[in-house]
């Protein structure tokens, strides 16, 4: 570890237009296994406290706001280990509803 980051050297299978100095982000698979709910990433939204957080759909036109830690799996989609299997979460329009509060 230097300042708190791990250097790592790799080389992309297929040319990439990358300049000197540009920050990328890198998705690495590790062994390790988490159970959680997978959510495309547009559920996610910030709250006035700028934290993570998803909308749930209680019940008619009731939504509840429920603070998440998102872990990313890929560029579309992330992990969440908040919720329990067969919450219904709101995933077009979170951002709508953010909104209005």
């Amino acid at each position: 570890m230097r300042d708190g980051a791990l250097p790592l050297l790799f080389a992309p299978l297929e040319a990439t237009p990358l300049a000197l100095g540009q920050n990328v982000k890198l998705v690495v698979q590790t062994r390790e296994q988490l159970k959680g709910v997978q959510l495309p990433a547009s559920s996610i939204v910030k709250n006035s406290a700028n934290e993570s957080i998803v909308w749930l759909h209680d019940s008619a036109q009731v939504f509840r706001a429920v603070p998440v830690t998102p872990i990313p799996v890929d560029g579309k989609t992330v992990l969440v280990t908040q919720l329990k299997a067969g919450s219904r979460v709101v995933t077009q329009g979170a951002t709508l509803i953010n909104q209005i509060r």
